[in-house]
C-alpha cells in the first residue's frame, strides 16, 4: 500500500505508525496555491533575510546541517525531511507535518512545536532544551540519549516512544500520554508527571517510584 503525499509516494510502513494521522490533507493538491520549495530556493531566501515559510511544502526535503535559526514553518508539509544537524534554534514549527523525518543531533533549542506531527520520527541525540511541545504528537519516535530538559511537554503524545538514556528534567509531562514508551535510564530530576498515562512503560524501579509519588491521592 503506498499513499501520495507532497510530491512522492509513502509506503504502508508510515501509514501504519498512525493511519488517522494520514487524513492529513496536502494544501499544495487542495487549494494549488502552497508553495513547494527545494533546498537550495529555500537557503537563498533564508540568506536573503526571508523567515516566514509558514505553511510551504518541504516533504521529502533534505536540510541536513542547514541554519536556519528563528524560521517561521508553522503548519509546513516536512514529511520524511532530513533535518539531521540542523540548526533550527527558535525555530517555529508549530502544527507542522514531521511524521517520519530524520532528525539526528539536530539543534531545536527554544523551538515551538507545539501540536506539530513527529510519528516514526527518528530524533537521537536532537537538543529539545526549553522547547514549547505543547500537544505535540511523537507517537513511536525515537528520542534517543534527546536533551529534554525544561521543556513545556503538557499533554504530548509520547505513545510508544523510545526515551532511553534522554535528559526530561525540570520539564512539564503534565497529562502526556507514555504508555507503551521506553524510559530506561532516563534522567528526570524535577520532572512534573502529574496526570501522566503509564501503562506498560519501561522505567527503572527508581523512576516508576518517582511516578507513583507523583499520583494524585484517592479521595
Amino acid at each position: 500500500m503506498c499513499l501520495f503525499v507532497g510530491h512522492g509516494w509513502i509506503t504502508a510502513k508510515y501509514a501504519q505508525l498512525s493511519a488517522f494521522e494520514f487524513t492529513f490533507t496536502n494544501p499544495r493538491i487542495v487549494l494549488g496555491r502552497t508553495l513547494f520549495m527545494d533546498r537550495q530556493e529555500l537557503l537563498q531566501r533564508y540568506a536573503e533575510g526571508e523567515r516566514e515559510f509558514a505553511g510551504v511544502d518541504l516533504s521529502q526535503i533534505d536540510l541536513s546541517n542547514a541554519n536556519l535559526t528563528g524560521i517561521n514553518l508553522s503548519n509546513a508539509n516536512l514529511i520524511l525531511a532530513n533535518l539531521s544537524g540542523a540548526r533550527l534554534t527558535q525555530a517555529n514549527l508549530s502544527g507542522a507535518n514531521l511524521i517520519g523525518v530524520e532528525a539526528i543531533a539536530t539543534d531545536l533549542k527554544q523551538a515551538n512545536l507545539t501540536w506539530a506531527k513527529l510519528i516514526g520520527a527518528t530524533l537521537i541525540e536532537s537538543c529539545f532544551t526549553r522547547a514549547s511541545m505543547i500537544e505535540v504528537v511523537m507517537s513511536g519516535a525515537t528520542l534517543e540519549r534527546c536533551d529534554l530538559r525544561h521543556c513545556c511537554l503538557i499533554g504530548a503524545d509520547l505513545v510508544g516512544c523510545n526515551l532511553a538514556d534522554a535528559d526530561i528534567s525540570h520539564s512539564n509531562f503534565m497529562n502526556a500520554n507514555l504508555s507503551g514508551a521506553d524510559l530506561w535510564q532516563v534522567e528526570m530530576t524535577n520532572t512534573n508527571l502529574h496526570g501522566v498515562q503509564r501503562k506498560n512503560i519501561k522505567v527503572s524501579n527508581d523512576m516508576m517510584a518517582e511516578f507513583i509519588r507523583q499520583e494524585p491521592l484517592e479521595s
